[in-house]
């Protein structure tokens, strides 16, 4: 049986780089992403390895960053990434760039090859040999950690919940899928989803943020174009209701979140994130949205069982979603599309590359249409007068 974590007091104000947020005694502050180019192109590569998949919107494909791996056993969350820069060479290898912003406002360089194919996943993404160009000591912007044993990789998340969900996770082995959206705000009928994080505890209200909860029930989005003095008034969402989505979420406190239980989940298992498209002139960027939630997503009433050493494996009842939100930051609908995720006007679709690596796929396929024809199971939902939102 697991023992409730115990919470480390923090002593002094201090910077925490695996989870990118100031700590002091009474609150964390989450830092917000500064950038600043990449100065390490020239630096000393470091061997790693990138969880990545080939992806299509309406007009456009990139390849999304899901982990990238260290090879001391800490993995790393992008946090914002740029649109792929794929070169072809007369002989094989063929390589791919990946810009990426990590944690502590740091910009790397991944670069993987085409002849560094190290699996192919049932989800559709490419595990890669790559080289890493970054700081020196790239361990401190670990987000967690992880094993391998029996050919997975295994991530160390935890869910967290109060006493009652505690004891009986438990007693049972076993996690019940949650039918509610990101949100809260819906039903999911066709899919359920079971929630982690790598935050270890949530301590503060500024934590719940992070999982998509607030004390108030309420989440605050700017679209792009704002650049007015930043909302401090307290009728700043009617003051500013052009440029500001405001998502109705899960209502709770850190108290009703005070249990968390760790798992090791294979990485296979976790669903793709969602993503913005922000828009700065003539360049653009990716957000991935939600970074500190990792989720599972399963059949309808599903129950995931574990075993004794609280290790999730795959299970029938979990599935891979074949396509995600990509929502445009320049607009309100746009930024509202990862939390109404059934809407799929905002989409992109998940390439199976069908055992040829991506560079091959990109450069076989190009300038062609590999959006629209391609079929996706769509999330299907339905509004209800009780949910937690409005408790």
């Amino acid at each position: 049986m697991k023992v409730r974590s115990k919470k480390a007091p923090i002593k002094w104000p201090k910077f925490n780089t695996h989870l990118n947020r100031y700590e002091s005694v009474t609150d964390h502050t989450y830092a917000k992403f500064d950038y600043s180019d990449c100065p390490y192109n020239d630096s000393l590569p470091i061997e790693a390895r990138i969880k990545c998949r080939l992806v299509h919107m309406d007009g456009n494909s990139i390849v999304v960053p899901d982990f990238i791996l260290l090879n001391d056993g800490g993995w790393i969350q992008p946090l914002f990434f740029n649109a792929p820069r794929l070169a072809q060479f007369s002989e094989k290898p063929h390589s791919c760039d990946l810009y990426i912003d990590i944690q502590n406002g740091k910009t790397i360089k991944i670069r993987f090859y085409s002849n560094g194919l190290l699996k192919e996943f049932a989800d559709k993404s490419h595990l890669y040999k790559c080289e890493l160009y970054g700081p020196s000591d790239i361990q401190k912007y670990s987000s967690g950690t992880y094993f391998e044993e029996n050919g997975q990789i295994l991530l160390h998340l935890f869910h967290h919940t109060n006493d009652a969900g505690f004891d009986g996770i438990n007693k049972s082995l076993s996690l019940w899928a949650s039918r509610w959206n990101y949100r809260g705000s819906k039903e999911c009928i066709n899919y359920n989803f079971v929630y982690f994080t790598h935050i270890p505890e949530i301590t503060y209200d500024s934590d719940l943020i992070t999982v998509a909860m607030s004390v108030d029930g309420k989440l605050d989005y700017i679209v792009d174009s704002f650049n007015g003095p930043a909302p401090s008034s307290p009728n700043f969402r009617e003051d500013y209701k052009e440029f500001i989505y405001t998502a109705e979420v899960y209502r709770s406190t850190s108290a009703d979140r005070n249990c968390p239980i760790d798992f090791d989940i294979s990485i296979e298992a976790i669903d793709i994130k969602h993503l913005y498209l922000h828009h700065q002139g003539y360049s653009y960027f990716y957000e991935v949205c939600f970074p500190y939630i990792h989720r599972l997503k399963t059949l309808p009433e599903a129950v995931v069982s574990f075993n004794k050493e609280f290790i999730i494996e795959s299970n029938p009842a979990i599935v891979n979603s074949d396509y995600a939100i990509v929502g445009d930051a320049r607009s309100k609908e746009g930024l509202a599309a990862p939390f109404d995720e059934e809407d799929t006007s905002f989409i992109f679709k998940i390439e199976d590359c069908q055992g040829r690596t991506i560079h091959d796929y990109w450069f076989n396929h190009s300038n062609q249409d590999l959006f629209t024809l391609k079929k996706v199971k769509e999330l299907k939902v339905e509004a209800v007068t009780e949910n937690p939102t409005n408790k």
